[in-house]
């Protein structure tokens, strides 16, 4: 499609929910070399409506800072915003009625389910247009390396199995001029080459998705002449949802002949940060308050990771279900929040996020899926899945998987069965899945909670089949 065809597609359907995304585009543009101080004013005005909105219409809050004994007298300044209390996770899960305000339509919300990458799935819902500015802070980033609305784009993204979800996303990708990789989390070889011919037709101009099919898919073109495909180099590359290592990176940058935007945020509140050209990553004021608080448990903790601090957002614009003082779940070192960076944008830095990280399942037929296959599981369970408060996958070996799960009085065996008939359907047919009831996930060596584990050694395990 011709990109500004799409261009004028998404502006029409943006328009048409409520929203104008070109124009959110266009206000935080105009505001990205503002001075701090100036800035600061208007975050403090964000801030300042939305404590006094979460106060009066949203239960939760006006119940929780009565406990506090909190009054709305109390918070007069940014600085104030360290006497709430914070919002965590569990919170989240536990209180999705009460969190949702009580003012405003309800049914032209977005209503949405997180994926699960942190072990704990919960429901959310914000407006269009808190929607839209969560677009326009990513293409205001990505107009930096050169990229428009409607710009081609080949996406490494899974698809819903839900039918309607799935054609949903497929009308999404046809608006917004997207060719995905498509195939449930297939890696092999056959479907890397395929796609590969189809971007030869397509021509992007930039990629976008998880930095683990990023770089594996850079590691299948780089083992092959390179001059055969006609869209090298790209723009950029946007990597996201997951950590990006060091050498992942380069591989990315060295095949696709282009620089990496890697960005962080999550689906309940939008970007957080994006990496810039110059240096480090800029956070969005104008969206987002980004605080940097003590790890839990802080004198337990080893020296290097005494130096980490987590990461807490207050969403300046979700006023349908208010994020304030939340806590991610992710942790980030290397701190520059006073600096400023070359480039002369004025937003406050942060260095990179030590979070989330994700693994190949090994199927007995010697094929590669992603293991966010899991999470999507998770998160398209439906009624299914109401009673799991929590769940991770394990592989112990190419034949079985085990999932633990935290569960409460509503959980049926119906999850049970969903997740046996996607596994085979999405993953192998042959691939055993045993199920483990828990009171609390088990955690790594370093204590994190991984969606995902595996004990194999996939490389070794993959040329003993070669070889048998």
């Amino acid at each position: 499609m011709n990109p500004a065809l799409s261009r004028y597609l998404i502006s029409l359907s943006q328009r048409l929910s409520g929203a104008d995304l070109l124009k959110r585009i266009r206000e935080l543009q105009s505001s990205e070399y503002m001075p701090r101080d100036q800035m600061a004013e208007l975050q403090w005005c964000k801030m300042e409506g939305l404590i006094n909105h979460a106060y009066k219409h949203v239960p939760y809050y006006r119940r929780t800072w009565n406990e506090h004994g909190i009054k709305l007298s109390q918070i007069q300044s940014l600085g104030d915003l360290k006497k709430l209390p914070f919002l965590t996770k569990s919170d989240v899960q536990n209180n999705f009625d009460d969190l949702c305000s009580e003012i405003g339509p309800r049914k032209n919300l977005q209503y949405g389910r997180t994926s699960g990458s942190s072990a704990t799935p919960m429901n959310y819902c914000r407006t269009q247009d808190s929607k839209a500015r969560f677009w326009a802070a990513q293409y205001r980033a990505y107009a930096w390396y050169g990229i428009r609305p409607g710009d081609k784009q080949g996406r490494f993204y899974g698809m819903p199995f839900e039918q309607a979800a799935g054609a949903k996303e497929k009308i999404k990708d046809l608006v917004m001029n997207r060719r995905r990789l498509l195939g449930m989390f297939d890696l092999s070889e056959a479907r890397l080459a395929t796609f590969a011919e189809q971007m030869n037709r397509f021509r992007p101009v930039y990629f976008n998705g998880y930095a683990s099919w990023l770089s594996r898919f850079a590691e299948f073109i780089g083992s092959r002449t390179k001059s055969q495909y006609n869209w090298i180099p790209l723009n950029a590359v946007v990597s996201t949802s997951e950590v990006l290592h060091d050498h992942q990176q380069k591989v990315i940058e060295d095949t696709f002949e282009c620089k990496v935007i890697n960005e962080y945020g999550a689906a309940e509140i939008g970007l957080v940060a994006i990496s810039c050209p110059h240096r480090g990553y800029h956070t969005v004021p104008e969206n987002n308050i980004v605080e940097f608080a003590l790890p839990d448990n802080v004198h337990a903790l080893g020296k290097d990771e005494q130096s980490h601090r987590q990461i807490v957002i207050t969403d300046l614009h979700s006023d349908a279900m208010p994020f304030i003082r939340y806590k991610v779940g992710d942790s980030v070192s290397n701190l520059d929040v006073a600096d400023t960076c070359s480039c002369g944008r004025t937003s406050q830095l942060m260095g990179p996020v030590q979070g989330r990280t994700f693994q190949y399942v090994l199927t007995p037929e010697g094929e590669l899926r992603h293991g966010m296959i899991y999470d999507y599981m998770l998160k398209l369970a439906g009624p299914a899945g109401v009673g799991v408060l929590s769940a991770c996958t394990r592989q112990r070996d190419i034949h079985t998987i085990t999932m633990y799960i935290v569960k409460n009085e509503l959980f049926t065996d119906d999850f049970l069965v969903f997740v046996r008939e996607s596994t085979r359907e999405h993953i192998s047919p042959t691939l055993q899945i045993e199920f483990e009831f828990v009171d609390e996930l088990p955690r790594s060596p370093n204590g994190k909670l991984q969606s995902f584990a595996t004990d194999i050694d996939i490389n070794a395990e993959l040329s003993k089949m070669k070889n048998d």
